[in-house]
């Protein structure tokens, strides 16, 4: 059972995932409940598994270290399972692919970041680019935008 603090928080995050209007902060913000849900849950009382506890692990594990680089045969080795295994599962039950899920988390920092008030140099670090360009190219694949393009747009 959940308690009222997190039955509320998990209110509060459904109803803001409902009101997003731009599909991959949406995708971001389905990953974040997951994440929370994952950590509160395990087998339902029929003994159904639910997530199965090293993807929540990974996706709490790319949360936490995206500025980092990271190697998915790293990540499987250090959640004790295999490479092909920890790609398909992930897949499966977040809809992404490890890389894909990474670079959502970065650019979710770089916002936070640049929201912040921090210099693009500084959000690229922050979510793991050595330089600007390449947080760049990620917000024009992403958005087809630059950051500061972004902001102005959220009147930033």
């Amino acid at each position: 059972t959940l308690s009222t603090m997190d039955a509320e928080r998990f209110r509060a995050l459904i109803e803001e995932i409902g009101h997003e209007q731009k599909p991959f902060r949406r995708r971001l913000l389905i990953y974040y409940f997951l994440s929370l849900l994952g950590e509160r849950i395990g087998t339902d009382s029929e003994g159904r598994t639910e997530i199965p506890q090293y993807v929540l692990e990974v996706i709490s594990y790319l949360e936490h270290h995206c500025s980092e680089h990271i190697v998915t045969s790293d990540l499987a080795r250090r959640m004790h399972v295999g490479r092909t295994t920890l790609m398909t599962e992930f897949k499966r039950y977040t809809d992404s692919t490890v890389g894909e899920y990474l670079a959502a988390c970065r650019l979710k920092h770089a916002i936070l970041s640049l929201r912040e008030g921090k210099t693009l140099e500084e959000a690229a670090e922050r979510c793991g680019y050595s330089d600007v360009s390449g947080l760049v190219r990620l917000f024009r694949r992403t958005y087809g935008m630059t950051p500061r393009q972004y902001l102005k747009q959220l009147g930033e």
